[in-house]
């Protein structure tokens, strides 16, 4: 939608956009205490998700908000940014630079314990009398069978829908939520975290790559791109094989030959990454991914295999051509 208004602005597809990413970020379906969004949702109200957290969905709606910010200039969409990014360099990014798959949706035994609460834990955690009056106004909890006995956290509105309904200033709202959340967030850390899946996946992490570079860009924010680079380097150092790319690394060793996802979402990264800072290097390393993919992925027929011509044999040769959650290896390497 955000495509189409770019083109076409009469038929007002930013404001659609618009309404469904506000929603989503004010839904259960975004984590306001850790930042980030689980996979996804199980209600039409997106309130109560699926609670496994993935590396590749939360770079991709990064760079989501981002053109939708662009396109809008709403601040709303900007924090989402702001919060999405944090979210994987703080909980999926590892020391040497590069992002882990997942966290997973339990916790303890059961699934969504880490995120949800009951109303007894929201008052204990808030402690004071205004924020507790002041919590209903701003938070719900959304309950589900599933959930036995506990809800998960969400916004009623943003910050300027409060103001309308408040009649409170803009400013004593934002310090208030912001107060709220801290509370809850230092007590959801005495709780026992969701384990993290370790390895880490050339082509998420080139979405990873592509999504740091490109706010980096359009927001002047140089931690992004410091990030970015590290990331970038990483995966140089580690998952390239002469002029091979490798799918997988985990705890020094990396394995598996790269896919086609892998090497198209590696070139669309480096080229984000030149185009924000123009070094050379990454242009080119951008174009030997896509000279890659013309040497081992092409079909004579038409389009692009999913594996290399030297992959162990299969009954049959994959060629996705339909997204999924991730976009299919060949749309990454058309828009490449």
């Amino acid at each position: 939608m955000l495509q189409i208004s770019i083109r076409k602005p009469e038929i007002q597809a930013a404001t659609l956009a618009q309404h469904a990413l506000t929603k989503m970020s004010l839904g259960g379906i975004h984590d306001h205490l850790g930042d980030g969004f689980p996979h996804y949702a199980v209600d039409a109200a997106w309130r109560i998700p699926h609670f496994e957290k993935m590396l590749y969905d939360n770079a991709l709606l990064a760079r989501i908000y981002l053109q939708a910010w662009k396109a809008i200039a709403d601040p709303n969409h900007l924090a989402v940014v702001e919060g999405t990014l944090s979210f994987m360099l703080a909980e999926l990014g590892n020391a040497e630079g590069a992002f882990y798959s997942s966290l997973d949706a339990d916790s303890e035994g059961m699934e969504g314990l880490y995120y949800t609460w009951t109303a007894e834990e929201v008052e204990a955690a808030l402690e004071d009398p205004d924020l507790r009056d002041f919590f209903p106004q701003a938070f719900r909890l959304a309950n589900s069978p599933e959930l036995e006995g506990r809800g998960v956290l969400y916004r009623m509105g943003t910050p300027q829908d409060l103001v309308l309904w408040t009649e409170l200033p803009l400013e004593e709202i934002t310090d208030r939520i912001g107060r709220i959340e801290t509370r809850l967030r230092t007590a959801r850390s005495e709780r026992a975290r969701p384990a993290t899946d370790d390895k880490v996946i050339a082509s998420w992490n080139g979405l990873a790559l592509q999504a740091l570079a490109e706010a980096a860009r359009f927001t002047g924010n140089s931690s992004w791109l410091n990030a970015a680079r590290e990331c970038a380097e990483f995966l140089i150092e580690n998952l390239f094989a002469g002029d091979r790319l490798l799918r997988t690394w985990r705890r020094g060793r990396a394995q598996h030959s790269g896919l086609l996802e892998d090497y198209a979402a590696l070139g669309l990264g480096f080229l984000a990454l030149y185009q924000t800072d123009f070094q050379p290097r990454w242009y080119q390393i951008s174009r030997n991914l896509a000279a890659g993919i013309l040497e081992h992925f092409i079909d004579p027929g038409g389009g692009f295999f999913d594996t290399p011509a030297d992959h162990e044999t299969l009954i049959a040769r994959p060629k996705s051509l339909q997204d999924t959650p991730i976009p299919s290896g060949s749309s990454l390497a058309t828009a490449l």
